[in-house]
């Protein structure tokens, strides 16, 4: 029973970080984008790069740019699950 814990903590933790940082690497690019919107002459540049990235995120949150930060968050967090699934059961096999 220790051992199939342990899986499962792993699991968890895997799930975890790769929801986690997608999500604040994509919400701190949106901060720095609107922090540079402040400074005299960057605000039209800050404001097509925003525009940009809120499009591609409202492509996957069916309009909503929230959603698709939370969509691109389950993505990555399915990858993690099956690349640390893989990574237990070959351990299991070279161990």
């Amino acid at each position: 029973m220790h051992t199939a814990s342990v899986y499962v903590r792993s699991l968890v933790l895997a799930m975890v970080i790769s929801f986690l940082v997608p999500v604040l690497l994509v919400s701190a690019f949106v901060l720095l984008l609107v922090g540079l919107g402040f400074f005299p002459g960057l605000g039209a540049c800050s404001h097509a790069f925003l525009t940009g990235v809120l499009s591609f995120l409202s492509t996957f949150g069916e309009g909503h740019p929230w959603m698709g930060l939370v969509t691109i968050g389950f993505a990555f967090s399915l990858v993690g699950v099956l690349f640390d699934s893989y990574i237990l059961y070959r351990q299991r096999f070279l161990v």
